[in-house]
C-alpha cells in the first residue's frame, strides 16, 4: 500500500522535482537598446535571456562553450574567450575601453538591493555625430559624464565572470553591472538598470541548447534577425563590400 501511494503521488510531482538544480544569481534589467531581459548565473551554468523574447544565450561546465539561439531556430556557437571578448558586439558600449584607467575616475562604495557596490564616475567629451540616433550636431562637442555602479564582492567563477564580462564589457572591477547612465549639466538619463536582483535555485535543463537548430552565419542575425541584420549593414554601408 505504501509503495501504491508513492507511485501514485509521484505521478502528479512536477517533472523537474528530480531534476539537479543549481544556484544562481537572477537579475532583472531593463537596457536601453536590449530591453528587458533576464541573466541568470551560477558557477557551473549562465544563461542570458531577452531581446524582445527574440533570442538566448547560454553556456554550462565543462566545455563552457557559448551558444546563442532564437525563436526562429538557428544558433551561433562561440568559444568562452570569443564571447567575453565580442560579446553583445555593437549592442553595447565597450566600457573597458572608456574606464580603463580608474585612476582618473571618481570611485565610492555604496549598496544597492543589499550588496556592497562600487560606483564609478567619469567626465567625458560627447562627440556630435551625423546619424539618426544622435541628438547633438555633427562635429559638436559637450561635456558629461558616465556613471556604473558594479557589485564589488561577488565570488563567481573564472568563467562566470567571463560571460558576464562579455554581456556587459565591464572592466574586471566586480561581477554585475547593476546601473549605467550618463548625463550633462541639464540631465542624467539611464542607460541601464536593475529591476531586482535575488539568489534562486535553477533546473539545469535552462541552460542546455534546443535540438534541430540550423547553423547561423552571425551572432547578430540571432539577436536580431536576419532582416535587422540585412538593414544595419545596408545604414552602415557594409553591405557594398
Amino acid at each position: 500500500m505504501a509503495l501504491a501511494c508513492c507511485l501514485f503521488l509521484g505521478l502528479f510531482l512536477p517533472t523537474w522535482a528530480a531534476e539537479k538544480t543549481v544556484p544562481v544569481w537572477l537579475l532583472k534589467q531593463t537596457d536601453y537598446a536590449a530591453g528587458r531581459y533576464s541573466l541568470y548565473v551560477g558557477d557551473e551554468a549562465v544563461r542570458l535571456e531577452g531581446f524582445c523574447g527574440r533570442a538566448c544565450v547560454v553556456a554550462r561546465a565543462p566545455k563552457w562553450e557559448v551558444v546563442a539561439f532564437n525563436r526562429d531556430g538557428y544558433y551561433y556557437p562561440m568559444t568562452l574567450e570569443y564571447w567575453n571578448k565580442v560579446g553583445l558586439g555593437g549592442n553595447a558600449s565597450d566600457l573597458r575601453v572608456i574606464f580603463k584607467d580608474l585612476s582618473r575616475a571618481k570611485t565610492s562604495k555604496t549598496v544597492m538591493f543589499k550588496l556592497p557596490c562600487l560606483r564609478v564616475e567619469k567626465r567625458v567629451r560627447f562627440v556630435g555625430e551625423d546619424n539618426a540616433f544622435s541628438t547633438m550636431p555633427r562635429n559638436s562637442v559637450e561635456e558629461g559624464t558616465l556613471a556604473m555602479t558594479l557589485t564589488s564582492d561577488l565570488k563567481l567563477s573564472r568563467e562566470a565572470l567571463m560571460f558576464v564580462r562579455g554581456v556587459y564589457k565591464i572592466p574586471p572591477t566586480g561581477g554585475f553591472l547593476l546601473s549605467f547612465s550618463r548625463g550633462n549639466m541639464k540631465k542624467e538619463e539611464s542607460v541601464l538598470r536593475t529591476e531586482s536582483i535575488t539568489m534562486e535555485k535553477a533546473p539545469l535543463s535552462l541552460f542546455a541548447v534546443p535540438g534541430r537548430l540550423k547553423l547561423a552565419k552571425t551572432l547578430n542575425s540571432i539577436i536580431y534577425g536576419k532582416e535587422a541584420e540585412d538593414m544595419m549593414l545596408d545604414m552602415s554601408g557594409a553591405a557594398l563590400h
